[in-house]
């Protein structure tokens, strides 16, 4: 109902992209925090709340003079209320887990696929 009853709502939400190398492979993420989520939050940056005028900002991702490195399964950041991640992968070089599908609530830890060779 919200989605219909708010114009421009997806234009209005929050967003955080982020784009990553490993190895080979470049690959992003993005963070959307719904309208009235407040704010989002990353390891490297702390909190991420809306700007007025919302304009497009870069966030620097460095700790201590480097780069930021995650390690696999590290927590990237945390919405201050909830919402939606995206991934975004080239085709082809990720296997989805079967039985993994549009909806579903995904947990800290749980593997939802696995890097093609």
């Amino acid at each position: 109902m919200t989605a219909d009853g708010v114009a421009n709502l997806f234009a209005r939400n929050e967003r955080v992209v982020c784009f990553f190398e490993n190895g080979a492979l470049q690959y992003g993420l993005a963070l959307i925090g719904a309208l009235n989520v407040g704010s989002m939050e990353t390891v490297w940056h702390g909190e991420v709340a809306p700007r007025k005028p919302r304009t497009l900002t870069r966030l620097e991702i460095e700790q201590g003079g480097k780069p930021y490195t995650a390690l696999r399964g590290e927590e990237m950041g945390r919405f201050n209320m909830g919402s939606t991640v995206i991934l975004l992968f080239p085709k082809n070089s990720i296997e989805w887990i079967e039985g993994l599908a549009s909806g579903q609530i995904v947990r800290v830890g749980r593997t939802i696929g696995r890097r093609l060779a």
